[in-house]
């Protein structure tokens, strides 16, 4: 898909309207809303999720931010490839713990698509269920050569079979499978690090 088809979408705000048919359900608009995300930097790719303070009734446990594996660092077209497969590994990881702080570390702020899954994953926690499988795996990323630090990266991924369940693994729903499904990750990088721009419904 030429550059420009690429970038007439992404001013259009064509994105990613649904994740195997569950996780974006009843999404609210607030997430859109979602505070700013601080931008990448070497030191500071692996540091762990601040503490989150103390309730009345319970004192959650912080989860740890992944670490950025080495494949996904350099900026190169490998490394955007790389990254894009990181990313949704991440948006995989919020919706089974649930907690959508393991994924807004690595979007910016007007990223909807990435708001909509960090929104997702805030409906999961609030309704005190989660996924019990990976709901978007990613078949092939490549990307296109990096310009002024910016990457488009086409990637190729199946929506399968997923289900929501409680806190007990009482079933709530279930997805239906989504094969080979085309989206568009759109990658910068900033202070020495990736970060998620957009995501593109690219079908």
């Amino acid at each position: 898909m030429p550059l420009t088809r690429y970038i007439r979408a992404m001013r259009a705000g064509v994105v990613l309207g649904l994740v195997a048919g569950l996780a974006l359900s009843g999404c609210s608009s607030s997430a859109a809303q979602a505070p700013p995300r601080a931008l990448p930097t070497p030191s500071a790719s692996a540091t762990p999720a601040a503490s989150p303070t103390p309730s009345a009734t319970a004192t959650p446990r912080p989860t740890a931010l992944a670490t950025v594996p080495a494949a996904a660092q350099p900026a190169t077209p490998q490394g955007a490839a790389a990254f894009a497969r990181f990313f949704f590994q991440q948006v995989d990881r919020a919706f089974k713990l649930p907690d959508s702080t393991v994924l807004l570390r690595w979007s910016t702020s007007n990223c909807k698509t990435c708001s909509n899954f960090a929104g997702a994953a805030v409906r999961l926690q609030k309704n005190k269920t989660h996924l019990a499988e990976d709901a978007i795996l990613v078949r092939s990323a490549e990307a296109a050569p990096v310009e002024a630090g910016r990457s488009f990266v086409d990637v190729y991924a199946d929506f399968p079979i997923t289900r929501e369940v409680d806190g007990r693994g009482h079933l709530v729903r279930t997805s239906q499978p989504q094969p080979r499904h085309h989206f568009t990750v759109v990658v910068q990088n900033i202070h020495g690090g990736w970060i998620t721009r957009a995501v593109i419904d690219a079908a």
